[in-house]
Parts: C-alpha cells; structure tokens; sequence
C-alpha cells in the first residue's frame, strides 16, 4: 500500500507530505481549500487524470512485481511524476509512459469517481459464482472444467473454418496440385541429367570437326613409322616416340567411338529434353529439387482427397465437445438459479445499510461464455441498474464490492472522491460503515463533506488554508482533539457548537 505521497507546486499546495494508513483515510476541510486539487494530484499518479504538480511522488511499503513489464523491482516501489516543458512518469527511477502506468496500476488502483460510475460486464455473475463456492466446492471445480471445455470448442471451431475455407478453394488446389504432378512426371527429371546433356550437346557440336582431325591424326600416327625407322637407322632410342604415338591412337580410337555414339544422337530429340529440363530447373531450381516437390504434391493432393473425411470426423468431435460444454452450461445454470435467492439476501442486508432499496436479481440467457451462457440482471424494485441516480448507482457499487471482499482476498488502493456528496445524513453514515467494511482489505483515500466517513476511518486529514497571506493551502494529520474540532466544523458549521462538540466526542470514543 501506498505509506508515503509528496506533492510540490501544485495550484494550492507548496510542498506536502502525507503519511498514510494502510487501511481508511478520509480527507475534509473547508469548501474551495483544494480537496479536489488534492485528490487530482493523486489521480494523476495512477494516469486517471493530468499532472497539476511539478513533483508528485508515491512511495509503495512493498516492491511491486514489475518484471513482467520490464521494470526492475527495488526494496520499495516509488512512483513519480516530474513536470516542467513536458510530463514525465518514473517507476522506480526508470522513465514509463502515462499509458504503461495505467497498464501497471489499474490491477490494485480503483477510482470511483461520480463520471467514471461503470459496473464491469459480468462481476454481478461472477460474484454470485464466488458466492456459490463458497457453500459448493465442486461448483469452482464445474466452472474450471467449463472454461477448458469453451476454450476446446472454440479452438475445434476455429480449426473447422479455416477447414471449410480450405474447401472452397480446393477443386483449384487439387487442379494445381494435379498439375504440377503430371508436368513433372511427364517430363520425369532424374539427378544430374541437364549436365550431362550439356555436355552431350558440346560435343555434338564439334563432332565433324572431330571426324575430320580424327582421319589427320591417324596419317600423322602412320608417318610416324618412318621416324621409328630413321631413329633405328641412326640408333638412336624411339621408344619414347612408340610410346607416345601408341597412346596417341588410343585416344583417336577412343573419340571414333564417342563420335559414332553420337551421330546415332537425335539431335533435335537432344535439345528438346535440354529445353525440358531447362523449363524445370527455372521453376523448381534443379532436377532433385523437383523430385522433392513431386513427393510434396503427392502427399498434399492425398490430403485434399482426405479433407472430406476430415471435415466429417471434426464435425463431429465439435458436436460432441458442445454437447458436454451445453451440459455443464445448464448445471452451472441449475446451481446458480438455486442460489440466486440467497445471494439476493446478502446484497440486501449491504443495500440496507446504504439506505438503497432491495435489489431482484435475475439470471439472463445470453451467449455462451466461458462461464457459461448466464448474466446476472440487478434491479432496486423495479428500476433497472442503468436508470439509477449517480448516488444510488456509486453506493450499489460500493455495496457489491463490499460483497466481493467478504467472498475473496482483495488487495489494493481505492479512491474515491466526494463520495457523499449529496447525501442525506442516514446515507452518508451508511457509505462510512461500507467503507469500513472495504478498508480490511482495500487502502482507502476519500474526499468527505460529512461526519461520518472522519468517525469511521483510520486517519483523518484536514486540508486548510495556511496562514501565511498567500492563499495557499497546507494539509496535517488530526489528532483526536482535532478530529472532534473538524468533526463538529462539519456538523454545525463556522460557529462551533457544544452539542457538536459533544456529538463529536461521544462518536469518536464510541469507535474506539
């Protein structure tokens, strides 16, 4: 919780320091002393309103988890705003954005404000399911056991239209797949062919040329026999020249086979199977590569022709998974029609305390949800939730939070502004006790006009104009001789009375 806020230049205040409690603090003062401003400060903090201040600072007595958002964690969690050209916001010392802060904050920062009332679709059900399990465990277990079977059908769903767009396009698949198919079996590649054609090709073309150097080489082998001659006339050694000329008509002999290989070559048959292969290397990158995407469009054509018996075996699972979802939707449903009436009774006995009318509550069919296919619609008699006042909607709020602390552990900061505003005195002591009630798990910052709320909290601030002549304003922590002093300004106004003191007293020892 928040043990420490500083705040400097602001439009009223110079420099203040707040300690707080960790449970109600109530906030009161003369009109026009700058509660609001005080309260817009605080706001700013958590980004639910715009700086006012160029220092506002808040110190955590525990370390935030904030490594989920990048931010190292410290001993203590200190969040900041500095303004001067432009705002900045710090957690930690390290620079966020308004946007990150509200990201961060809004899981423990509640702001009840009159124009931001808004009951969050789905609590009132969700309420009432932490009602029921507390009597019905196994209700918790029905519910866990729903969002899974939710969750599987939409996934089953999801994987059935992507199943069903697939099909429309799939006569144009199996076409394209067939295609590719028979081009490149028609055609039937085999590794390493296109180079060794090329080659083919090469020698091809010199053939004649090759003929004809052929015939020279084999007279020049035949005069050579005279140099054999001349070299043994003179007795000199020829074996090298034997030597040499022998391996010289291996090789014409050798290239007169070749050559006769190749004149029996359909030459055109030769170059259209280059032009072929040529056409597939383009397209597939090399004779293996096209053998591997053959294999592909084999298998993915045996999978269109699969699909259809896909289809039918998900259609059916998904039936199957909606019938046991639907299932446990009506059970969830049975348990909350059985309970709904108790849980009525709860509420009632917090909107008694409000001075509200008692509510009927009633379960609406809506679309399946991961709780299942029920909302919860609250009414006070017979006026819907959305056509209550401002006041009546702000204390139904707070009734149905002070529910939900009594159901689970709730940690966090709630503030709220002028929240008896406008209320007769019956009311306004009837918002003090719920809030009471809040502040056992919910740190409490409110903005009170009436006694009440300052009986009832933890620590009491006045908010007064300083006496030094500058028209600024200056807040301190009341002791009990100056909580009766405020608590009997606001009940009899300027002009204390003795009565008020007496009440004041009488009030606060009764706390106590």
């Amino acid at each position: 919780m928040i043990y420490e806020i500083l705040i400097k230049n602001s439009p009223v205040f110079k420099e203040i320091h707040l300690e707080l409690s960790s449970g109600f603090n109530a906030f009161s003062g003369a009109s026009g002393v700058g509660k609001s401003i005080l309260m817009e400060s605080i706001l700013a903090l958590f980004g639910h309103k715009d700086s006012n201040a160029s220092v506002i600072e808040a110190h955590f007595d525990r370390a935030l988890d904030l490594q989920d958002w990048g931010i190292e964690s410290e001993e203590e969690t200190v969040l900041s705003i500095l303004k001067k050209d432009k705002t900045r916001y710090f957690i930690n010392s390290q620079s966020v954005s308004k946007n990150r802060v509200i990201d961060i904050t809004s899981g423990f920062v509640k702001y009840l404000g009159s124009r931001n009332a808004h009951i969050e679709d789905g609590y009132i059900r969700t309420l009432l399911d932490l009602f029921i399990a507390q009597k019905s465990p196994t209700f918790a277990e029905s519910l866990g056991a729903h969002v899974e079977l939710f969750a599987r059908t939409q996934a089953l769903e999801k994987e059935l239209a992507a199943l069903q767009q697939k099909e429309q396009q799939l006569e144009e698949l199996k076409e394209f797949a067939r295609f590719e198919i028979q081009k490149i079996t028609s055609i039937a590649p085999k590794a390493g062919e296109y180079d060794k054609l090329l080659a083919q090709k090469r020698l091809l073309s010199k053939a004649e040329k090759l003929g004809a150097l052929a015939q020279l080489t084999d007279d020049f082998i035949d005069k050579g026999d005279c140099a054999m001659q001349l070299l043994a006339l003179v007795e000199r050694d020829g074996a090298f020249l034997q030597e040499a000329l022998l391996e010289l008509r291996n090789i014409v002999e050798d290239e007169k086979e070749r050559l006769e290989d190749l004149l029996e070559i359909d030459a055109g048959a030769l170059l259209e199977r280059i032009s072929q292969l040529s056409d597939i290397r383009k397209r597939y990158g090399s004779e293996e590569q096209a053998l591997e995407h053959l294999a592909q469009k084999k298998v993915e054509l045996q999978s269109y022709e699969n699909l259809e018996q896909s289809k039918i075996a998900l259609e059916k699972e998904i039936a199957q998974s909606r019938q046991k979802r639907d299932a446990n939707s009506q059970r969830l449903h049975d348990e909350r029609a059985k309970t709904l009436k108790d849980f009525e009774s709860a509420l009632n006995a917090l909107l008694q305390i409000l001075h509200l009318r008692p509510s009927i509550l009633s379960l609406q069919e809506t679309h399946e949800m991961p709780s299942g296919h029920d909302d919860v619609a609250l009414c006070l008699k017979d006026t819907e939730l959305k056509k209550l006042s401002a006041g009546e909607f702000s204390r139904v709020r707070l009734a149905l939070m002070a529910l939900e602390v009594g159901l689970c552990k709730k940690v966090g900061v709630l503030i709220l502004d002028e929240v008896d505003a406008n209320l007769s005195g019956e009311e306004s002591e009837g918002v003090a006790k719920i809030l009471r009630m809040l502040a056992k798990s919910y740190q409490i910052l409110a903005i009170s006009h009436q006694p009440h709320i300052p009986i009832l909290c933890n620590r009491h601030f006045l908010v007064y104009k300083s006496k030094n002549g500058d028209n600024m304003s200056a807040i301190k922590q009341l002791d009990k001789d100056g909580q009766i002093q405020e608590i009997a300004r606001m009940i009899s106004g300027a002009k204390i009375t003795k009565e008020a003191l007496q009440f004041a007293a009488k009030a606060l020892g009764q706390k106590s």
